[in-house]
């Protein structure tokens, strides 16, 4: 009896230590080192990114999200009926969605830009990698739609997490016309155990301890983040893009993605790009990805 009662109390201190572990790597996810507005402006600034449009004719307004969290909208006009919404990755602003903007706005598109939740100078908030950000992109497209009109053309492109965060949407059935999926993961789990065991050399088990832990201090698990869940029964035509350089989030993900979608699907993968570079590594030839998967896609829903 005492040799058991030792072996239990082993067995709970391992289990306290392996999920006090689990915490703090957690806070590389949910609370991370993030870019204010300004000097993410000034990055985009100077790669001329901004170049293309006078930012005094940009129009700003706040979303009130299902948890009353507010978050900020940057509106690009355009004389069309044609809208896209961009979504950024983590620990950036929506300033990092400028050169994504400029495709689409001279595609003639209304571009929609934000803050996600936690991000540039929002309201402090933690970050869940689709999670709760995938709420509040069905928020912003319900509201496009609301302030807008229900007939306009209305697509979504996400980059990282902004990507996942476009995938997870499905999960809500939204009425859009097509998902650009730019470096995204399959789930978070799958993700997770190559970034522990390559970027931290813990043992992969320890995502779930990580799973269990935010479970407990957020009150959500990994296995929520799961876009490839939801591709599976997906019909809205998808562009999904991904640098083979990428050891961040493996291009693996992507080509997993892409096999499990069984509507109108589009594969670029972008040879020397490292994660989120697709556009950096080749501008023309990502130009011409999306330009030519948004006639695609127009010429769909003529017929």
């Amino acid at each position: 009896m005492k040799y058991l009662l030792i072996i239990g109390f082993i067995l709970l201190i391992s289990l306290i230590i392996m999920v006090f572990i689990g915490i703090h790597f957690l806070r590389y996810i949910v609370n991370p080192k993030k870019l204010s507005l300004n000097l993410s402006r000034r990055i985009e600034n100077k790669n001329h990114h901004l170049d293309f449009i006078d930012e005094k004719n940009i129009i700003n307004y706040n979303v009130i999200m299902d948890d009353s969290y507010i978050i900020p909208v940057y509106l690009i006009k355009n004389n069309s009926n044609k809208f896209v919404i961009l979504s950024h990755g983590h620990t950036v602003t929506h300033y990092n969605s400028f050169k994504y903007a400029k495709i689409f706005y001279e595609d003639n598109y209304n571009v929609i830009m934000y803050d996600s939740r936690g991000h540039g100078d929002n309201e402090k908030s933690i970050i869940t990698l689709g999670h709760l950000e995938s709420k509040d992109l069905k928020t912003i497209i319900n509201d496009t739609y609301s302030k807008y009109g229900n007939d306009i053309y209305l697509g979504i492109h996400g980059e990282s997490m902004g990507a996942i965060t476009s995938n997870l949407t499905l999960k809500y059935q939204q009425n859009i016309k097509f998902i650009i999926s730019d470096s995204s993961f399959k789930d978070e789990i799958y993700h997770l155990k190559y970034f522990v065991k390559h970027m931290f050399n813990m043992p992969s088990f320890m995502v779930y301890f990580g799973s269990l832990a935010c479970i407990i201090k957020y009150h959500f698990s990994f296995n929520s983040i799961a876009p490839i869940k939801y591709i599976k029964k997906n019909q809205i035509p998808i562009c999904f893009i991904h640098g083979l350089e990428d050891d961040y989030i493996l291009p693996e993900n992507t080509k997993q993605l892409y096999e499990a979608n069984i509507g109108y699907k589009e594969l670029h993968l972008f040879d020397n790009a490292k994660h989120a570079r697709c556009l950096q590594s080749n501008p023309e030839l990502y130009y011409n990805t999306i330009k030519n998967f948004l006639k695609k896609v127009e010429v769909i829903y003529e017929k």
